[in-house]
């Protein structure tokens, strides 16, 4: 969990060794909300995501154990429960008969047992950086994460000189980290580079060698100039030459060894940093095997008279996305949809529900299907919304009275919306609603005295400059003038985002293309009020953010609230909608 999450659990922060933690006096229900929170299927009544945790932690506990932690499990079970069942999971295995003669030889220290026992799990269906090393304890049977370093004993990575028996060790060393890095690299990238630089190397030492011997046998020469070599290891099988030729850019194995080390751990450094800020902190394998609905969704507050905060929730797809058979063919489907809303601390408050049949054409399919929006009512304090869509292919019944049945289940779509606040209930100040996206049918539209009649909801985060965009938002508390009338200005200002920063689109006072400012008057406290945009005028040859602000004051009082609104404004050429 977050920082802030845990600290309502906890008195101590997260360094603190857990065997020291005392517990805040209402961790439990801090800890139900955050669990309430996690829940993938929030219009479900389970908790399918604390039943996939504790279906984790049995298999943890039977896998994974280590006494001497106070979790009972070990670095493994930890990322096991923290992120599901790995892509690949491969003990490492390079002692094989060449790596007990090059490495263990006399003269060097190391033990078979020195080589701890060791892991590679892969989470690169999750993030590409999502590699975990680990490695047994000295002490125990438990894994802790380690780093390529960690695998071979220190004394085998220790900076040594140019002795004779310093190069003896460097020469295990580095058949070491061929064998190693060898075993590495077939899993996972990320050290590919290193065991090439690691490879070539030892294979110049090897061809030295083999030149050396050729050339005493023949009575040849030495090598090429500034060439050096030194006898290390006694005994049969177990001497070796090595050699350094500085002019070719090989140094002695003490000195490529001590780089490679050196390296290594800030590559590993830099490794974990990079996993760190892709991996999510955990991870659920719920929705892995079914494809997901492209379901684009917005929700817009509203305050009712009885001073509660109404939700409503529009969501769209397009058309095209909801083929479930071949490109060109005729497609039948359901769209069930349940929106939850919670209270604060994730106990659910009211459901609703929707469903909806889908017919796509033959040939290309440019709708967008935006059903009727979900209302969610009665909102009085901070709360939650958790949204969940299911599409479901419809089959042809042998009876043409009966209609259509229901089949499998082919797609799926979750969102969550968190911390909403409800809106004011009552003065001083004006209130505003969120502002209401639309869209008209066409340009014509824009024509009409009443275009909010014409339009439709738009929930999608993407459009163009020919895209007919209406704004529509509520007002709540104005106050009334010494005439009994209010009075209120609307102001609104549309922002790009480019490499510069955030900057104006618009320029100039044409309310029709800007629509900067203006003063309304009326003798209702609350009022509704719609603008149409007009990107038309923007040219553009790539994406770019857009901001819309909307700025209400009350001219009576002096109050100013304010919304905002954002889009993705795509070049006209630009296909697809999201």
């Amino acid at each position: 969990m977050a920082d802030s999450a845990l600290a309502r659990v906890i008195q101590q922060d997260r360094s603190t060794a857990p065997a020291e933690w005392t517990f805040e006096p209402d961790a439990g229900a801090a800890l139900v909300e955050w669990w309430r929170g996690l829940d993938p299927l929030p219009a479900t009544d389970a908790n399918e995501r604390l039943e996939e945790h504790l279906t984790r932690l049995v298999r943890v506990r039977q896998n994974f154990a280590c006494a001497e932690r106070v979790s009972a499990i070990d670095d493994r079970g930890l990322v096991h429960l923290r992120l599901g069942s790995p892509y690949k999971q491969r003990s490492l295995n390079y002692e094989d008969g060449e790596f007990f003669k090059e490495v263990y030889r006399f003269g060097v220290n190391v033990p078979p047992s020195s080589f701890p026992k060791s892991e590679i799990w892969l989470y690169t269906h999750i993030d590409e950086s999502g590699f975990y090393l680990f490695a047994e304890d000295n002490t125990s049977d438990c894994f802790r994460q380690a780093k390529a370093n960690e695998l071979m004993p220190r004394y085998l990575t220790r900076q040594r000189a140019d002795t004779e028996r310093g190069l003896n060790i460097a020469y295990s060393a580095l058949m070491a980290m061929r064998a190693i890095y060898r075993e590495l690299a077939l899993f996972h990238i990320n050290f590919s580079t290193r065991y090439s630089k690691i490879a070539n190397y030892a294979s110049w030492q090897e061809m030295q060698a083999t030149a050396a011997r050729a050339a005493e046998r023949s009575g040849g020469g030495s090598g090429s100039a500034g060439q050096r070599s030194t006898k290390v290891g006694a005994g049969v099988g177990q001497t070796r030459r090595v050699f350094s030729n500085p002019s070719m850019g090989y140094d002695y194995p003490t000195r490529f060894v001590s780089r490679m080390v050196t390296r290594a751990e800030r590559e590993d450094r830099e490794a974990v940093e990079r996993r760190e800020e892709a991996m999510p902190r955990q991870h659920t394998a719920l929705l892995d095997e079914t494809a997901r609905l492209p379901v684009s969704v917005r929700t817009a507050r509203f305050l009712d008279p009885d001073g509660t905060t109404r939700t409503e929730v529009y969501w769209g797809v397009p058309a095209d996305r909801l083929r479930l058979g071949e490109a060109g063919a005729p497609a039948s489907s359901l769209i069930a949809v349940s929106a939850a809303q919670y209270d604060d601390e994730h106990r659910l408050l009211q459901r609703t529900r929707g469903r909806y049949p889908v017919e796509v054409q033959t040939g290309t399919d440019t709708r967008m299907i935006v059903p009727s929006p979900l209302t969610l009512e009665g909102a009085t304090g901070r709360y939650h919304l958790g949204l969940q869509w299911g599409q479901y292919q419809l089959w042809a019944s042998d009876s043409p009275s009966e209609g259509k049945r229901m089949g499998p289940k082919r797609r799926v779509a979750t969102a969550r919306v968190d911390s909403l606040e409800p809106l004011r209930a009552e003065g001083p100040g004006v209130e505003m609603s969120d502002v209401k996206v639309l869209t008209l049918p066409d340009t014509s539209a824009q024509s009409l005295a009443r275009p909010t009649e014409q339009a439709t909801p738009y929930p999608f985060r993407t459009l163009t400059g020919d895209t007919p965009l209406l704004l529509s938002f509520e007002l709540y508390h104005l106050a009334y003038g010494a005439d009994d009338r209010t009075r209120y200005s609307i102001a609104y200002e549309a922002k790009g985002e480019t490499k510069r920063g955030w900057t104006e689109i618009f320029r100039g006072t044409d309310t029709q293309r800007t629509s900067t400012e203006m003063t309304m008057a009326g003798t209702d406290r609350r009022t509704t009020e719609a603008i149409l945009l007009d990107l038309s005028e923007i040219q553009r040859d790539e994406p770019q953010d857009v901001r819309v602000t909307v700025r209400v004051t009350d001219e009576v009082t002096g109050a100013t609230v304010s919304r905002d609104v954002e889009f993705v404004l795509r070049p006209r050429a630009s296909e697809g909608t999201q």
